[in-house]
């Protein structure tokens, strides 16, 4: 019952943190690529290749989180293992800043190396003897996972670079759909909540981290345009940190749970999205580049969408005085596409379209917050009602 307890309760360790700040900095450059504009946008191509290799590294955050999650017992066999990762993902980071086809077969070796060191860590947790058969079947999945990538990623590497590309995307975009045979699995070996979720949280942080940075550049001068910037990010931030730290229920059991790593997976991009969007502003006012303001607008648009989108989504692990009522669901979507329209009727003012996103973020964080007051004091109400 003990071993249980502490189980549950775990919590996040440095090196984790430490592993999380590598892959930060390889999204960190990945995005390097999307700075190149064509005719006023991102090439589609360009913005394709984003997303699939940003896809390929969150999976292998996602599967290595996941495993430390269920398995992980920070011991020195841990720590070696994730020091290895990390020396993989830097190689593989490194290789951005230069031309995909020149890089092809690096890139995947390194790829390939990094598979091999997280199939032979689960392949370590598999030896332990105390594991349930539920747990058993997570890590012969997982290897079984990552053995389908290594062939796949090994025979796109001997067809060549062109069509190569393909099969391993496609061999990338098929593991996808491996968690899902954790359902049934997942009610007696689920993942441990409140370790997730801390992960999770720090992980985000370290995205808003790089927002912060996409806006340092307006903050040259005091001007009104730095605090309207300020405001768009405390409120982002706000919304976000208001359900996973004040209203997510840490103690559910639901078979669902591992289903907020794909909702994070979206709120990352989501983030990933609005800095660009500043960045790309910036260099916009600053330097005078061809920037078409509509394909801005709508990169930050779809940004806040899917990040208010999964959210909402992830208050079903809420507790249920504390998951958001249809009305509030109406009222944040009714903000968003309201304000959306008038960004769009107002878009060759950079400074207008701005100030009504800030508008539309702070007015998303004070729905939140006040909703959050007026449920937890209603609680507490209760509570003291039926105490006396």
């Amino acid at each position: 019952m003990i071993k249980k307890i502490v189980n549950t309760t775990k919590k996040a360790a440095v090196i984790e943190l430490f592993y999380d700040l590598v892959f930060v900095l390889a999204i960190g450059k990945l995005t390097l690529l999307l700075h190149h504009i064509e005719n006023g946008v991102i090439p589609l191509l360009t913005f394709a290749k984003f997303l699939l290799i940003l896809i390929a590294l969150v999976k292998l955050w996602i599967d290595k989180a996941d495993m430390v999650n269920r398995f992980g017992e920070n011991s020195i066999k841990d720590k070696l293992f994730i020091l290895v990762d990390m020396t993989f993902l830097l190689f593989m980071c490194k290789m951005f800043e230069k031309d995909w086809y020149q890089t092809f077969y690096n890139f995947n070796i390194a790829f390939i190396c990094l598979l091999i060191s997280m199939s032979l860590n689960n392949l370590m947790y598999l030896c332990n003897k105390t594991l349930t058969k539920a747990e058993q079947k997570i890590l012969i999945l997982n290897i079984s996972k990552h053995f389908f990538i290594i062939l796949g990623t090994i025979t796109g590497l001997l067809i060549g670079s062109k069509i190569g590309t393909y099969v391993i995307i496609a061999t990338i975009i098929i593991s996808w759909f491996a968690p899902l045979t954790y359902f049934r699995v997942n009610k007696h070996s689920p993942v441990k909540l409140e370790h997730l979720v801390e992960r999770l949280n720090l992980l985000v942080i370290m995205f808003f981290g790089e927002l912060i940075i996409g806006i340092v550049v307006f903050f040259e001068e005091f001007n009104l345009f730095a605090f309207i910037c300020m405001i768009i990010v405390g409120s982002l931030f706000l919304y976000y940190s208001t359900n996973f730290e004040k209203m997510i229920d840490l103690h559910s059991h639901s078979r669902l749970n591992f289903l907020i790593w794909f909702a994070h997976i979206v709120i990352v991009i989501s983030v990933i999205l609005v800095t660009i969007s500043f960045e790309l502003s910036s260099e916009h006012m600053h330097a005078q580049n061809e920037l078409s303001h509509i394909f801005v607008i709508s990169l930050a648009s779809i940004g806040l969408l899917m990040f208010v989108t999964m959210i909402i989504l992830c208050m079903y692990f809420n507790r249920k005085t504390l998951q958001y009522r249809f009305f509030d669901i109406i009222l944040d979507f009714a903000i968003l596409f309201s304000g959306t329209i008038l960004e769009f009727i107002f878009r060759e003012d950079f400074f207008v379209v701005f100030s009504i996103y800030a508008v539309q973020c702070f007015a998303l964080a004070l729905h939140i917050l006040i909703f959050n007051h007026n449920r937890t004091k209603k609680m507490r109400k209760v509570i003291i009602d039926t105490t006396k």
